[in-house]
């Protein structure tokens, strides 16, 4: 029952659990959140056609309700696709995609869920070897951290 649309089925689910916005988080945590003016509606892709991009939360009439108050799922994507880098893909020839990187509030939100599955496992790296290092440096990426775990 209800919208058969997941877009739709979250901003009901969001509304009914109460869930704040993704502004609120981002105040919660301390950074600046994002204006309406910076939240885009629709795909986060190089090249975006026509119907790719609505516009912002501000200027799509419809979406007037959330000015301010962008769900919290909008708000990371919306940021995401502020956070763009370009990302050389490991294929024969050399080529390289922009691609959204989560922002400050949506990258939190995962790194604190990692966490909280890490410490919560009592095998896990956090509870066995607390003082572990990563013996290539400061630009260790969780890349590594899956090579060293697989034994690579």
């Amino acid at each position: 029952s209800g919208p058969s649309s997941l877009p739709q089925r979250n901003l009901i689910r969001s509304f009914e659990l109460g869930l704040p916005s993704g502004q609120d988080v981002a105040w919660a945590m301390g950074v600046t959140p994002l204006n309406d003016d910076e939240i885009m509606i629709g795909k986060a892709v190089d090249e975006p056609d026509t119907g790719d991009v609505r516009g912002t939360i501000a200027s799509i009439p419809d979406l007037s309700v959330f000015q301010g108050n962008c769900p919290l799922w909008t708000y990371i994507l919306a940021e995401a696709a502020r956070f763009q880098e370009p990302v050389k893909i490991p294929v024969q020839e050399d080529m390289t995609i922009t691609t959204p990187r989560l922002g400050p509030v949506g990258g939190r939100i995962v790194a604190e869920v990692f966490l909280g599955m890490m410490y919560g496992d009592n095998d896990s790296m956090l509870n066995l070897e607390p003082h572990w290092q990563p013996g290539l440096g400061p630009d260790y990426q969780l890349k590594d951290f899956v090579k060293y775990a697989l034994g690579s």
